[in-house]
């Protein structure tokens, strides 16, 4: 059965689409009926301009089976008038969770994954950022242990499909059932609703992206169904060319930058000061001379170059990353909180993936943010590089702002 709660969650989770489809304000409004609630969107400031053919659709959500009916843009009065019981038989997707929820994984570049029963029931789960590891389910932990060295990715365990997938399996457990493969026809859909937090973004998240690879072969072994994207797919570096150091890194390591763009020299001086400074302006954030310089002797010595081979690693799964200032996507919050707990200031200098952080401190350390935690990577760029491309896991910055030794 549906509340009002679910109604309005699900008025927030359509305002926050249409918001993020159209790039202007929405807000979502309920009308309850005695069959339920009528679910709409409107935009947040009133415009001259025709709403586009098509928009304005009425969603009723039905009180006793929580399934919903799609109507077109009609008003509520013609809705509730027409509307018949037992009539709804679209299954809702999750809501977005609630802005008190995505405040507790922020700040950060975490994550927060969702499911959704077939009786309209939200299970939530956070990534694990903190001190305290997360205590996994047998089946999720057996199989984590099972994987070959160097082919899961970085503080996987800590990553929040797999905290999701834990749970439902927890959850699955205390119904009782024998039989593990029936908790997926339990489920509205057998794959994660991912979403990263964003601090420039409503409700502070991002959109509904693909899990990590790790994460997507855990649901895949256990069950659940995510081969709509295919990350899996591991391969070697093709170089563009010999290295143009070739005594500077492993021929494993070179190969990687080379074929990421590495040719042996980095920005002119003054370019990097004016692209530091352009970026600075731009996002009102690193202030501070010292990681600024520290930031500046990395485009000195390198040119922004973006890696493109994902390989079995050392120790985890290295993944690609980019050399980069700062464009429209700068976690300035996050960086701040990083700073804090961090006690030195930092400037970013690119990105793992697609959210995670790389940054320098104004002592000029390595550091990568990403949804498991906060991770020191070296004391100078090129051990960074070479620990970023030959998958080595780095040591972990603890709340406390010590650096744990990498296990």
């Amino acid at each position: 059965m549906a509340t009002i709660d679910d109604a309005l969650r699900l008025a927030e989770r359509f305002a926050v689409e249409a918001t993020l489809r159209d790039g202007k304000p929405y807000r979502g409004l309920v009308d309850e009926f005695a069959h339920g609630w009528c679910v709409w969107v409107v935009p947040t400031r009133p415009t001259v301009e025709p709403p586009p053919l098509g928009s304005g659709v009425t969603v009723v959500l039905d009180r006793h089976s929580g399934l919903l009916a799609y109507y077109p843009a009609w008003g509520t009065e013609q809705v509730k008038e027409r509307y018949r019981p037992g009539s709804a038989t679209q299954l809702a997707r999750p809501p977005k969770p609630s802005r008190a929820e995505a405040a507790q994984a922020l700040p950060g570049p975490a994550r927060i994954a969702m499911a959704l029963t077939k009786q309209n029931v939200s299970v939530l789960a956070g990534s694990a950022r903190g001190d305290a590891a997360p205590v996994h389910h047998p089946a999720v932990a057996g199989w984590l242990a099972a994987q070959p060295a160097g082919r899961l990715v970085r503080g996987a365990a800590r990553h929040a499909d797999l905290v999701l997938l834990s749970r439902l399996c927890a959850d699955w457990a205390q119904t009782g059932s024998t039989d593990p493969a029936a908790m997926w026809s339990a489920l509205a859909e057998p794959w994660p609703t991912s979403y990263p937090t964003m601090s420039d973004r409503p409700l502070g998240l991002g959109p509904d992206l693909p899990c990590c690879v790790t994460c997507q072969l855990a649901w895949q072994e256990l069950g659940g169904d995510v081969a709509a994207v295919d990350w899996t797919d591991l391969r070697e570096p093709v170089a563009a060319g010999a290295a143009p150091d070739p005594d500077r890194f492993p021929p494993a390591v070179a190969a990687v930058l080379t074929e990421g763009g590495w040719t042996g020299g980095g920005l002119a001086p003054a370019q990097a000061d004016r692209l530091l400074d352009e970026a600075r302006e731009a996002h009102g954030a690193w202030h501070d001379q010292a990681a600024a310089a520290a930031a500046r002797e990395v485009f000195v010595r390198y040119p922004q170059l973006s890696t493109r081979a994902t390989v079995a690693g050392v120790d985890c799964l290295a993944q690609q990353f980019t050399l980069r200032l700062p464009d429209e996507f700068c976690p300035v919050p996050e960086l701040a909180a990083f700073e804090q707990r961090l006690g030195v200031p930092v400037c970013p200098i690119g990105s793992e993936t697609a959210f995670n952080i790389l940054v320098v401190d104004a002592r000029s350390r390595f550091f990568v943010l990403d949804q498991a935690g906060d991770w020191f990577l070296g004391a100078h760029v090129d051990e960074a590089l070479t620990n970023l491309a030959t998958g080595r896991t780095p040591g972990r910055l603890r709340a406390d702002g010590v650096i744990a030794a990498a296990r």
